[in-house]
């Protein structure tokens, strides 16, 4: 069976930073994010035909992550 589709899960430890190149820079849109504690731990991200996932680093204070 052929892969029709591969989205990758990127790890990040700076969100602002992620965000700034991801979103700002590359204008991908946010389609959907999860928060613990108010942190952002996890978002979706697509331009037209592209698509990934941002999640917090495992083992990450997530201290950056406040938005």
């Amino acid at each position: 069976m052929p892969v029709k589709h591969c989205i990758p899960i990127i790890p990040s430890a700076t969100w602002r930073r992620g965000l700034r190149l991801w979103v700002d820079g590359l204008g991908f849109s946010m389609s959907s994010e999860m928060r613990k504690d108010d942190k952002l731990i996890f978002l979706y991200a697509s331009k037209d035909d592209l698509h990934f996932m941002l999640n917090q680093r495992v083992g990450h204070s997530g201290q950056a992550g406040r938005l």
